[in-house]
């Protein structure tokens, strides 16, 4: 599949049309089925709203550059804020998470709980998945109250990656981590080119070398890096609208 197709333009497509299937594989992951003509459809129609944006902002090369930009910064948004936001997020924040993946996602959070217990020792490690899954109310009597918290609370930290940037921003601003404590690193200087380097160097207010333009990217990454650098790009600091 394209991935110019997303799954929330498929996950579309199943409250509208009902003409998706979902499979689960053996380790309890899901797998989205998708007919022919419905995948044509979305195809045409994602060509043409691609079509329509470079017509709308103006060339092919502004269009990817807008497009560069949205990546760069959504990646860098999730990078920072998921490390920081996975390390404390709130008991109520994580029983949500539970109530929200058992609801939505039960096999693969069927697998993850049966894998826990086997770390714990409560379950063989050579015990099927799929008996964990039909057996888990059994079995979890037999559990202790603290490893039961423990298996939630474990369970919910992995999943809070699964959501979008926008939501791990907000459950981010709950627990007071946010954008303004990021500090620029070679991950995010890396998504620049080297014209956006020197835009940044700008917008930092740097003076550069007088050789900067013949240095290559790498070098201008290096000195950039070792100005130690406090102020976060203004394009980190806006949210998505």
């Amino acid at each position: 599949m394209t991935e110019s197709i997303t799954k929330e333009d498929i996950a579309k497509e199943v409250e509208e049309k009902k003409n998706i299937a979902v499979s689960f594989r053996d380790n309890g992951s899901e797998e989205m089925l998708i007919d022919e003509k419905t995948y044509m459809r979305l195809a045409r129609k994602k060509k043409a709203e691609e079509k329509a944006g470079t017509k709308s902002d103006g060339s092919r090369a502004d269009f990817l550059e807008k497009r560069k930009k949205e990546n760069r910064i959504e990646t860098t948004k999730r990078r920072f804020l998921l490390a920081r936001l996975q390390t404390k997020p709130s008991s109520n924040q994580l029983d949500r998470i539970i109530l929200d993946k058992l609801f939505h996602t039960f096999s693969s959070t069927g697998f993850e709980i049966s894998e826990l217990l086997k770390e714990e020792g409560i379950i063989s490690k050579r015990t099927e998945n799929y008996n964990v899954r039909y057996n888990l109310i059994s079995t979890l009597k037999k559990v202790k109250p603290d490893v039961v918290n423990k298996l939630i609370s474990s369970v919910a930290r992995k999943k809070i990656s699964e959501y979008d940037t926008s939501d791990v921003e907000d459950m981010a601003g709950e627990v007071n981590v946010n954008m303004s404590q990021f500090r620029i690193d070679e991950d995010y200087l890396n998504a620049f080119t080297k014209n956006g380097l020197m835009k940044l160097i700008k917008e930092f207010g740097l003076k550069p070398e007088k050789d900067i333009d013949s240095k290559k990217k790498t070098e201008i990454i290096s000195w950039i890096l070792g100005k130690n650098i406090k102020q976060v790009p203004k394009e980190l600091m806006s949210k998505k609208k």
